[in-house]
Formats: structure tokens, C-alpha cells, sequence
């Protein structure tokens, strides 16, 4: 199981943001929210980077299995 399960669904609720809202903002659909937020994809570094930036929670707490993968690249 992801690491960063929930962290994504907690920020965006924080950001009274629902999965529709925040998907507009960086171009995909709700589902693609849905699957984020449960684990069963992995966003792509400019994915996370907009999220990083519309939910201001850095990429390294919303997705911290991505971000040490990344990091060791």
C-alpha cells in the first residue's frame, strides 16, 4: 500500500476543494482525484508539483514514497 494514502484527500478537504474543483485546477478529470487520493495511481513530478502548489503542502508530505523516489533519481 502507498505511504501517502488519505494525506492528498485531507489537504484538498482542508482546501474546501472538492475532487472536481481540484482536478479543473490542474487539467484532469475527478476520477483521476479519486485514484490519487486511493492510491491506485502515482502522480507525475509536474502532477505533484501543482498539487504542492494549489493545496500549499509540500509534494514530500502529500506523496512522500514519490518524492524519496524522485529524490534518489
Amino acid at each position: 500500500m502507498l505511504v501517502y494514502r488519505g494525506r492528498l484527500h485531507q489537504a484538498r478537504k482542508m482546501n474546501r476543494l472538492s475532487q472536481k474543483d481540484l482536478a479543473m485546477k490542474i487539467g484532469k478529470d475527478s476520477p483521476y482525484i479519486s485514484h490519487l487520493e486511493n492510491g491506485k495511481v502515482v502522480p507525475k513530478l509536474d502532477v505533484g508539483l501543482l498539487l504542492e502548489s494549489i493545496l500549499e503542502v509540500p509534494m514530500k508530505e502529500l506523496f512522500p514514497d514519490v518524492y524519496e523516489k524522485v529524490k534518489k533519481a
